[in-house]
């Protein structure tokens, strides 16, 4: 049913692209050569918050480098997720939507001195389902190379720690809230999209009636908001669906069927 989502694929991968830029002031200055650096910027989140995860690749050679994100800013980024208990899950490569694009930033070669900066969601790989410690081993796969065809020493694998502490409810309707808020932004579509897409990542019966405001009000985040709700599926978010099965607007009415449908699949199961 995901892979029906052609126009939430479209928004979102360009969504949460950012073009190169310096290197952020307050980072230790880049070694010689290639750096590439996974950060996770908040280490500590409650259950079911989004959790964001930041790629960046330095130039620091005398030549143009070109880097490979995967066609769609994605595919090549590899994870693996070391659990409170110890074991270690491997992520499968996310599969290419049907739809592929992907930021021209992240095509372009790389300039030497510049930074190629990119924000994503990681719960779009992982969902931290409970509370306790988790380890992220993240690293990209796609080749690293000059523009005249040397490649550059691999990036070995990095860890990052992450703490997810217990449900806070109150914690998370502040977030769900200020994601709503973003989500309503009519002057800028991209952050809208953004907003609402990181919303509908909180899997939670909490995000609910924040996603169904999305759905109401946010022409960009709609398609977000239906995906969430799907991914919820308790009978407030099926009530609200249900509400838009008839909507004259047939990529949406299509959108919601297929949401219907995938929550009542999960139930039969």
């Amino acid at each position: 049913m995901r892979t029906s989502y052609r126009f939430l694929w479209c928004v979102f991968l360009l969504a949460w692209g950012v073009a190169p830029c310096s290197a952020s002031v307050g980072r230790p200055a880049p070694a010689a050569g290639v750096t590439i650096l996974f950060t996770i910027p908040e280490s500590k989140v409650s259950l079911h918050e989004p959790v964001y995860i930041q790629f960046s690749i330095h130039n620091g050679l005398d030549e143009d480098v070109r880097f490979d994100m995967g066609l769609d800013g994605k595919h090549n980024l590899e994870f693996s997720v070391k659990k409170p208990d110890g074991s270690l899950i491997r992520i499968p490569p996310k599969p290419y939507p049907s739809v592929v694009s992907s930021n021209p930033a992240e095509r372009a070669p790389l300039a030497p001195g510049r930074t190629f900066t990119k924000t994503m969601l990681l719960n779009e790989w992982y969902q931290f389902p409970t509370p306790g410690r988790y380890v992220v081993e993240a690293e990209l796969g796609g080749q690293v190379e000059t523009v005249s065809g040397t490649p550059t020493a691999p990036a070995p694998a990095q860890e990052i720690p992450i703490q997810v502490t217990p449900r806070d409810p109150e914690r998370l309707k502040s977030v769900c809230e200020e994601l709503r808020k973003g989500a309503m932004n009519i002057k800028n579509a991209w952050e809208a999209s953004k907003a609402a897409f990181a919303l509908s990542y909180v899997d939670d019966p909490i995000a609910v009636p924040f996603l169904g405001r999305v759905l109401k009000e946010s022409f960009a985040g709609k398609y977000a908001a239906i995906s969430g709700l799907a991914r919820i599926g308790n009978p407030e978010a099926v009530q609200i669906l249900t509400s838009y099965a008839e909507t004259a607007d047939p990529e949406m009415k299509l959108q919601v069927a297929n949401a219907l449908s995938e929550i009542r699949s999960r139930a039969n199961k």
